[in-house]
């Protein structure tokens, strides 16, 4: 038996309806629906409260262990009787949840050693309010607009394009949203400290960049979601949004991304005739590989150094069929930095 009348999650497989997980506070449910998972193998189940009439609802996967999306929603619950146009949202969905525990979260601000870290404020001090599960693009923007080229293209003229803008609506304008962050951060005009009042320790309000998501996010399948995501693939996606914006304007030399622009070599040398051939490339990014050491030798650290001096350290390749002396012989690889970025 279970008390649970809410956060129950009905299984597409055979129609289960069990409660959801038990928090570390104490609050959800049971564990009855992962305790049938475990039981029958059923892996699919849907919150009934969260089911709409657009035929949307929370749907998880227990052998992923990942939220999914189901396409074909509103034909799955039909086999269970369940009209979902007739339906009514009546509980929050997971991300809601999450946005809630994320801003109520008490998160303790101290260093290393413990020392108690002091608020700060004014021009570059500025905070990004968390928006749910947003921590990867928030640090990603301090980083990136934290660059003088990102700073100086964005913010001494966010007033003249705010002015000109012909875009019907800013919101969906990328360079109105890269302005308007650049101005939220570096003007200072949201980074004041203020006190709850009570007697605790003053703190600023920061700025919540929604609009920014929604534009830099929009038509992306990921990032458009409430879920984590890699900090580095927001990056590049970013990178290739400004991209876009700045070839739309003809912005010249003016794009910011050229500070992460450098170029790399690959030189690969015949050993039957010794010929060179060179090939170069512009990248933004360097895949780095790892050193392998034998698992006995348990977990050891890895420097930044000894991976770099991997990837640009000699390989030899076999069976190579060279197109100048046509004859399969042994030849020498290796890769270095042409260029490297400002």
């Amino acid at each position: 038996t279970c008390d649970k009348r809410e956060n129950l999650w009905l299984c597409l497989t055979c129609g289960n309806v069990g409660c959801g997980r038990r928090q570390y506070d104490g609050s959800g449910g049971n564990n009855h629906g992962i305790s049938h998972y475990e039981a029958t193998g059923h892996s699919v189940s849907v919150k009934l409260g969260t089911i709409t009439p657009e035929g949307t609802a929370d749907a998880y996967c227990y052998t992923c262990d990942d939220n999914k999306m189901d396409p074909h929603l509103a034909a799955h619950l039909k086999v269970f009787g369940i009209n979902v146009a007739a339906q009514q949202k009546t509980e929050k969905s997971v991300a809601e949840l999450q946005l809630d525990q994320n801003l109520k979260f008490d998160f303790s601000m101290t260093t290393a050693d413990g020392a108690k870290l002091e608020p700060v404020a004014g021009p570059g001090l500025t905070g990004l309010k968390n928006l749910g599960n947003s921590c990867y693009m928030a640090s990603v923007l301090q980083c990136v607009f934290g660059i003088d080229r990102f700073r100086d293209r964005y913010f001494p003229t966010a007033g003249d394009h705010f002015a000109t803008c012909t875009q019907a609506n800013p919101a969906q304008c990328m360079l109105c949203q890269l302005h308007k962050l650049a101005n939220g951060l570096w003007s200072g005009r949201y980074a004041t400290l203020e006190s709850d009042g009570e007697g605790g320790v003053a703190h600023q309000a920061g700025i919540a960049p929604s609009t920014f998501k929604a534009a830099v996010a929009k038509d992306h399948y990921e990032f458009s979601t409430m879920r984590q995501q890699d900090a580095f693939e927001f990056l590049l996606h970013l990178a290739k949004q400004v991209d876009v914006v700045e070839r739309s304007v003809d912005s010249g030399n003016s794009n910011p991304n050229k500070v992460f622009d450098f170029t790399t070599e690959e030189r690969l040398q015949c050993m039957g005739c010794l010929k060179v051939r060179y090939k170069v490339q512009p990248a933004r990014s360097v895949s780095l590989p790892v050193i392998k050491r034998p698992l006995d030798e348990g977990l050891a650290p890895v420097s930044l150094a000894e991976c770099l001096e991997l990837m640009t350290a000699e390989e030899t390749i076999d069976g190579y069929q060279c197109p100048e002396c046509e004859q399969p012989t042994q030849a020498v690889k290796s890769a270095r930095f042409a260029s490297f970025p400002k």
